[in-house]
């Protein structure tokens, strides 16, 4: 394979992932495509911490492979696992994390930075749609005693 092949094969793959993600399931395949050349990956492993509770926002991540613990003031929350989000409030509302993120397992995840998530959700007001409609599943699972 060429370089551009496998940069070519890369956005592919990488798109038919993020079609599999709630946030994005409604998207075009050409939308998905531009998505998957901005996301950049991330691996951790076992006990690594992604980012801590109070920490400065530096994007909005997405669990290829893996499992991620959330802990809010040191107590669990929530186990999330591949095709799920997180970050994703933190890019939207404040600048600072609201919960600690930490690998359960050995993990694959794909970033999108903050501002390239932003300038996404200003030409992709369908996506801004499937994120108000995420966020609003959150709240309500946490007012029914759910996790986030």
């Amino acid at each position: 394979m060429t370089p551009d092949s496998t940069s070519l094969y890369q956005i592919l793959e990488t798109a038919s992932f993020l079609g599999h993600v709630s946030l994005f399931e409604h998207l075009t395949p050409a939308c998905l495509a531009d998505l998957a050349r901005i996301v950049r990956p991330v691996s951790l492993d076992s006990g690594q911490v992604l980012f801590r509770e109070g920490d400065f926002s530096d994007g909005f991540y997405i669990i290829r492979h893996g499992k991620i613990a959330i802990e809010i003031q040191g107590r669990p929350v929530t186990v999330l696992d591949r095709y799920e989000c997180l970050g994703e409030l933190s890019v939207l509302a404040d600048p600072g994390r609201t919960a600690t993120a930490r690998a359960v397992e050995k993990s694959r995840l794909v970033t999108i930075s903050s501002d390239d998530f932003k300038g996404l959700l200003a030409l992709n007001p369908e996506i801004s749609l499937a994120l108000m409609q995420t966020l609003a599943q959150r709240i309500r699972d946490r007012e029914n005693g759910g996790a986030c």
